[in-house]
């Protein structure tokens, strides 16, 4: 949440997940305005579960890896923006 001041469009952005491999690159294209509250499970017993959130859209750059990853909906990811 302290770090959204810095989150611009357009920057670039590095996403990884367990559920497939290699990483996948993307762009910044849109911002929320809103502060909300994390509502994902972990189940790491040392996460902060009291994290803010702000969502933020990223467009996948390479339309091969777009279709590739098309069919995996509500995965949880690692995104790397590069502030």
């Amino acid at each position: 949440e302290t770090d959204i001041k810095k989150v611009r469009l357009g920057q670039s952005v590095t996403i990884t997940s367990e559920a497939f491999s290699g990483k996948l690159k993307g762009t910044v294209t849109d911002i929320g305005l809103q502060i909300g509250r994390q509502n994902i499970f972990n189940t790491n017993p040392g996460s902060d579960t009291d994290n803010k959130i702000v969502d933020v859209k990223i467009r996948i750059d390479n339309s091969a890896d777009n279709q590739r990853v098309s069919s995996l909906t509500n995965l949880q990811v690692q995104a790397l923006i590069k502030i």
